[in-house]
């Protein structure tokens, strides 16, 4: 004679045995998540930057408060607040300055550039002016 108990055991033995097997297939098709700088990268946290404008952003990786400029406003631009990344989306090399009125150490990115922290160590992670040539 069959109890509840062993009824309940004849049928969760199978369900599980199946979700072992049929687990790793269902996340096959996944992709990984990249690490490193990569990571950092991730065209959804970017997304919001306009095509044909460089993008500055209050906290690394593209996230927090976005300011943005279109290419075809040449001249030094200050930023509202420190920009903690920048994306170049323009057509054009933009130059991006650590100190107010384009002044002090500066860095340049290429049209699709991305810096996920505003230049780095050099750059105190941060940037106040950027050139739009």
């Amino acid at each position: 004679m069959m109890t509840f108990g062993s009824l309940r055991l004849a049928l969760v033995v199978p369900v599980a045995a199946a979700a072992a097997i049929f687990a790793p297939a269902a996340h096959a098709h996944t992709t990984p998540t990249p690490v490193g700088e990569e990571t950092a990268f991730s065209e959804r946290d970017y997304k919001n930057c306009p095509d044909k404008h460089v993008c500055a952003y209050s906290q690394p990786l593209g996230k927090g408060n976005q300011w943005a400029k279109h290419q075809n406003e040449r001249r030094c631009h200050n930023l509202p607040w420190a920009g903690r990344s920048v994306y170049n989306r323009t057509d054009k090399r933009i130059t991006f300055h650590r100190n107010p009125d384009c002044k002090g150490k500066r860095f340049t990115l290429d049209p699709g550039q991305k810096s996920g922290y505003a230049g780095g160590q050099p750059m105190d992670e941060q940037v106040w002016s950027i050139t739009i040539p």
